[in-house]
């Protein structure tokens, strides 16, 4: 059985509102909940909405903002 998705997606209130396998996923939902929305993969904070740039803009670079954000914390 698999796990659960690793993205979780906090509104601007930091409530919790979904998890996703997908980073476009992530990115749409960040855009429709606003500026301020989250998201988080394995507690750590990876993109955050209106901060990294607009999620309604380009889903690919929410995508590489994660990227970097990763690689900079294995570091």
């Amino acid at each position: 059985m698999a796990g659960s998705p690793a993205l979780k997606i906090h509104n601007p209130n930091g409530v919790y509102i979904a998890s996703c396998k997908f980073i476009e996923d992530a990115a749409a939902l960040v855009a429709l909940n606003g500026e301020g929305s989250k998201i988080k993969l394995h507690g750590r904070v990876v993109y955050t909405e209106g901060v990294d740039g607009s999620a309604a803009d380009s889903y690919d670079a929410v995508g590489r903002v994660i990227d970097q954000k990763i690689r900079e914390a294995s570091k």
